[in-house]
């Protein structure tokens, strides 16, 4: 729902945006052609900008928020813009994930829980929050692109 809300808010503010629903949300075999991955990792090199949409993880385990970047020896004002609207987390984060080893970022949006998810999952809450996401998410692309 946070990346179909991304995606509209995207569109209405004029931007070139997609999404990509895999068929598969267990990655067993990264270079699968239906994965996120394998999607995103040919979008990226075709010139795209790819992103992936996370909550950090829950309790104790985690970092929080932040803008996990494509590994790639140049980093952009897109890049920029959302590590300093959401925190960054450095350029191996973790020896180097799958989708960054791809050139997709992973931008962390917050820990799962607590009023957050409390707000997500509250009925008469959720559009509002939802679109206070996709607001903050689409700011700092329109920031880094101009």
């Amino acid at each position: 729902r946070v990346r179909d809300a991304v995606v509209e808010m995207g569109k209405k503010k004029g931007l070139n945006i997609r999404s990509y629903e895999p068929s598969m949300r267990t990655i067993i075999d990264g270079n699968h052609p239906d994965t996120n991955w394998s999607i995103g990792s040919k979008h990226a090199k075709n010139g795209g900008y790819t992103i992936e949409v996370h909550f950090d993880s829950y309790g104790d385990h985690g970092y929080g928020s932040g803008l996990i970047p494509a590994i790639s020896p140049k980093l952009n004002t897109i890049d920029e813009s959302l590590a300093t609207n959401f925190g960054r987390y450095p350029l191996f984060f973790r020896g180097g994930l799958g989708a960054p080893r791809r050139g997709i970022r992973i931008l962390e949006i917050a820990k799962l829980e607590g009023k957050l998810e409390s707000n997500l999952r509250d009925q008469s809450l959720r559009k509002q929050t939802l679109d206070s996401i996709a607001s903050k998410v689409i700011n700092a692309i329109l920031l880094g692109l101009n």
